[in-house]
């Protein structure tokens, strides 16, 4: 039995004047063939053979240097992002001093001074063909990556988290309220493969207005992946635009990759993840902390992920969530499994030190205490332990001391 949301879409679908043509429908396939039918290009994210790209923002509007996080939602997106933002810092303060550079602000997670210089970067949600001269960025003074997630499990995420405990915009998990969230959720690109891989593709004119609706997926045909040879051809162009692409379920192993490309330190790279079911996180608009809600999906909302409607609709996303798991394999393999294995393994010791530091137990970065209260900005940068910086730092002289 259809949903309103499946009747609704199918509807538009049959009367939109941009439906896919009968010759791209010809040319549809079944989910579950794709990756058989039209094999995907892998690749190992090479070492990168420049500097560290640091330099001053000079023009905040421009995306063609400096470094570049494409930000998606429930990606362990949050995390990163402070790994970005603690690098742009520490590696800023060589920099010289130039009024004209962009100035750390305020919302800082270890209460640094606000005056010192950051690297050029950026780390906030946006999708990449938004991004000022991106098309246009200098490989040499650039480096562009991202984290993705199993596209399932991330759109789970996101509709407890979004939906549910953060707006209470549903009142309980069912099949038509998820429905209605990811509807939403990719209206800016109906069919076109899922939600993180139209967000990364970085050339406007493969995105509607300037690109057909429905060319990946179309709702009359709503098992059917449309156009896979050209989809394929899509993924292979976002792993080979991006640097590096790591793994929210691989989290761990991608940072330490990601240390190995950008030769940067583990003490660089460490993190204490806070934002996790059972826990409270902080709702600015309202200035107020909600209980993060932990995904049960219902079974009626779990028989329809198995759906070959579901696997259509999300073609593009499980395509490249597939192919940047066997690149980072091959990644490591390039860097050396016993080598990347040693260093895996100094990386895990640091971080159970660092987390007996920093963990949420004795310091709430996220505004919100263990118990729901809103906990003060100045509390929390007054407190050393939840600097991440000076807990990895007492971290990494604890594991010497051994």
């Amino acid at each position: 039995m259809e949903t309103n949301q499946q009747t609704k879409t199918k509807t538009k679908a049959k009367t939109n004047h941009k439906t896919t043509t009968s010759a791209n429908a010809n040319a549809a396939v079944s989910p579950d063939q794709i990756r058989d039918l039209v094999p995907i290009k892998i690749r190992a994210f090479s070492i990168y053979p420049h500097p560290l790209p640091c330099f001053l923002d000079k023009d905040p509007q421009s995306k063609d240097e400096g470094i570049i996080f494409i930000k998606l939602q429930k990606c362990a997106s949050s995390t990163i992002a402070a790994i970005v933002r603690d690098i742009s810092k520490k590696y800023g303060k060589s920099l010289p001093k130039d009024d004209g550079g962009f100035k750390n602000m305020k919302n800082t997670r270890n209460g640094a001074n606000k005056s010192n210089q950051q690297c050029k970067h950026h780390s906030v949600h946006g999708y990449a063909f938004n991004l000022a001269k991106i098309t246009q960025r200098k490989k040499d003074k650039s480096f562009l990556f991202t984290f993705l997630r199993e596209p399932t499990d991330r759109f789970i995420s996101d509709f407890f988290y979004h939906g549910i405990s953060k707006s209470n915009h549903y009142a309980q998990p069912s099949l038509d309220n998820f429905l209605h969230f990811s509807n939403e959720l990719m209206q800016n690109f109906t069919g076109y493969g899922g939600y993180e891989f139209p967000y990364l593709l970085t050339d406007k004119q493969h995105v509607p207005p300037f690109s057909p609706e429905y060319m990946f997926w179309n709702p009359a045909e709503p098992s059917l992946v449309q156009n896979p040879t050209l989809l394929v051809k899509r993924v292979e162009g976002i792993l080979e635009e991006f640097d590096f692409i790591g793994l929210a379920s691989r989290i761990d192993e991608s940072l330490v990759a990601l240390g190995f490309i950008l030769n940067l330190p583990l003490v660089d790279l460490l993190h204490v993840s806070k934002r996790t079911s059972g826990n409270y996180d902080y709702y600015p608009r309202l200035n107020t902390c909600f209980m993060i809600v932990k995904s049960r999906p219902t079974d009626e909302m779990k028989v329809y992920f198995e759906s070959k409607e579901w696997k259509a609709k999300i073609a593009g996303d499980d395509l490249l969530f597939h192919a940047a798991n066997l690149s980072l394999n091959r990644t490591i393999e390039m860097i050396g499994k016993e080598k990347f294995g040693a260093k895996l393994q100094e990386y895990n010791e640091l971080k159970d030190i660092m987390f007996e530091l920093c963990g949420s137990a004795v310091c709430s970065t996220n505004k919100c205490s263990l118990t729901g209260e809103v906990v003060k900005t100045r509390d929390i940068y007054r407190n050393p332990k939840c600097s991440t910086q000076n807990c990895a730092a007492v971290a990494w002289n604890k594991l010497m001391k051994y």
